[in-house]
């Protein structure tokens, strides 16, 4: 799988809300700029980045932005990280890997931006994401941004994802309904 081209469409959105709701469509989010935030609880820039997203989250609040943080981490495991590591951001749960893997978003933490049309504005580690980024999403136009490195061994980073993701799983079962 090739990493994600500028101009590109979005991967499908294919993972589950922390709340147990679906993920929203692209056709949902039409009109706004999506920032999807891969992330997990043992990445320290990731968490270090919280409060960052945090502030920029509560400065677009009410303007045409959705943000979305995803990991591969269960839920139950999330839910009880965050209470001590709040991120307001909407958290997605991606229980097979399927987003990280048709984002090619294994050199986390990563930003993706798209645009209104749903297509890919930019990629940015975290630490490059600011409010003058998000306001030229907004405006239709992000000039040049420095894009990550995408990640050199995919495969050994899913094999090393699946693995911790297994783990927690086994130690926090999804509750049935």
């Amino acid at each position: 799988m090739s990493v994600l081209q500028i101009g590109e469409k979005g991967p499908p959105l294919d993972f589950q809300l922390i709340s147990g709701a679906p993920s929203p469509t692209w056709k949902d989010l039409e009109g706004k700029v999506v920032l999807v935030d891969f992330w997990t609880t043992w990445c320290s820039p990731c968490v270090a980045a919280f409060p960052a997203l945090n502030q920029l989250h509560q400065e677009f609040a009410g303007k045409d932005v959705a943000f979305f943080s995803v990991t591969y981490e269960p839920a139950l495991f999330v839910r009880q990280f965050l209470e001590k590591h709040p991120l307001e951001s909407t958290i997605g749960i991606d229980n097979t890997l399927g987003v990280f893997k048709s984002f090619h978003a294994w050199a986390i933490p990563v930003v993706f931006i798209f645009g209104r049309d749903g297509r890919l504005m930019t990629a940015v580690h975290v630490d490059h994401l600011d409010a003058a980024l998000i306001s030229q999403a907004l405006s239709g136009k992000i000039e040049d941004v420095r894009q990550p490195e995408p990640y050199q061994d995919p495969a050994g980073a899913e094999t090393y994802f699946g693995k911790l993701q297994r783990e927690l799983q086994q130690k926090y079962p999804n509750p049935k309904s």
